[in-house]
């Protein structure tokens, strides 16, 4: 059987006949006996990331190309069981992202480990933050020394986005949300631990200052150049050097299931120009 054929009987068994030979090219060779033990449930959350990575290749899903073993085993291994649709999200656009003239190209699976050892919570943060970040900055250009980027990249996030964006239950209260996330994130470098002040919180009280409009609570976080590679990733633009995440053309699409609102984030005021009355304040 030669490796059309084998991609043929790997795709059919995902429901994907035509579209996995055309987003794996040769490497969906490493698929076969394996597949046979597959569940419904499992071969339904494949192909969620499956579509995922077809949308975001777009017409580059028509040229040569393949994707790496590495990266393969380590999406296929957490796609089985990815009920989360910002997850699946996450996994398509990595797998989108990993497509190379030669399969050389294994950074992917540096991103599907980064991605997998992070919770539905930490993971839809990580989206929620970086899409604030786009709205703020985009079509500017800023400096990506990570010093700077901490002073000159902050911005503020009104709490009640973040508490709608992330579905909260009023049962579930925020702290599981606004703790957990904070952690996982620091922990992996993709946001900036400047506003923690040593502590494991990026999260704050803002008193009123104009900035927060209608509320008085809110976020000040910084992004790091690891969740910009992260976000460029995760959205099928590997590719794309970091700078360019926030040049105008470069278009990153939304989750439908999130209702994240830009109203009120803006550019939050570095550190040195904090005085009495903008001092944030641990939650």
């Amino acid at each position: 059987m030669n490796a059309i054929e084998i991609a043929t009987v790997a795709g059919s068994y995902f429901g994907l006949k035509d579209l996995v030979p055309r987003v794996l090219g040769p490497t969906a060779d490493y698929l076969g006996e394996g597949l046979k033990g597959l569940t419904v449930k499992g071969v339904n959350n494949i192909q969620r990331v499956f579509r995922s990575a077809e949308r975001q290749l777009g017409s580059r899903i028509n040229s040569n190309g393949q994707v790496s073993p590495r990266v393969l085993k380590n999406i296929l291994n957490e796609a089985y069981f990815c009920d989360s649709e910002v997850a699946a999200e996450y996994f398509g656009g990595i797998l989108a992202s990993s497509r190379s003239s030669d399969g050389r190209d294994d950074r992917g699976a540096y991103f599907a480990a980064i991605v997998s050892r992070l919770s539905s919570y930490q993971i839809r943060s990580h989206y929620v933050l970086y899409r604030c970040f786009k709205y703020v900055f985009n079509g500017k250009r800023l400096p990506f020394n990570h010093m700077e980027l901490r002073e000159s990249a902050s911005i503020f996030i009104p709490l009640m986005n973040y508490i709608e964006a992330m579905d909260c239950k009023r049962h579930e209260g925020m702290t599981p949300y606004l703790d957990h996330a904070c952690v996982g994130l620091i922990k992996e470098s993709l946001i900036s631990d400047y506003f923690a002040h040593g502590q494991s919180l990026f999260f704050r009280v803002f008193p009123a200052t104009g900035l927060e409009k209608e509320t008085h609570q809110g976020i000040i976080v910084a992004p790091t150049r690891l969740g910009l590679e992260l976000l460029l990733w995760s959205h099928g633009k590997g590719f794309l050097p970091v700078h360019q995440a926030f040049f105008n053309d470069t278009v990153f699409e939304m989750i439908p299931e999130i209702n994240l609102s830009f109203d009120g984030v803006l550019k939050a005021p570095v550190a040195r120009d904090w005085g009495p009355e903008t001092e944030p304040v641990c939650i």
